[in-house]
């Protein structure tokens, strides 16, 4: 159990300030990464344009609009058709 969480966070902070940056392995990691994807069949993408008319059309209405001020209709119309239930946008 965690008694002191602001000590775990700086704790966290400094690890990744000291933390050096690989190339080599973070190449790497990223192959391993992109390997696993094709093998899932998720990558590449067969029409990597497939459906971006509709996230910029609803990008350039939600840009116009107050980030609190979103039509309900609008976010359930993402969450259920452009998100396909991949995320919960509120």
């Amino acid at each position: 159990m965690i008694k002191n969480s602001a000590y775990l966070e700086e704790f966290k902070r400094q690890l990744i300030r000291e933390e050096k940056n690989d190339f080599a392995t973070n190449l790497k990691i990223y192959e391993a990464m992109w390997n696993e994807a094709v093998a899932l069949g998720v990558l590449p993408l067969k029409n990597p344009y497939e459906g971006i008319e509709d996230a910029l059309r609803i990008s350039r209405i939600m840009n116009r609009l107050p980030e609190d001020n979103y039509p309900p209709e609008l976010l359930e119309y993402l969450n259920k058709e452009v998100l396909n239930g991949k995320k919960d946008i509120k």
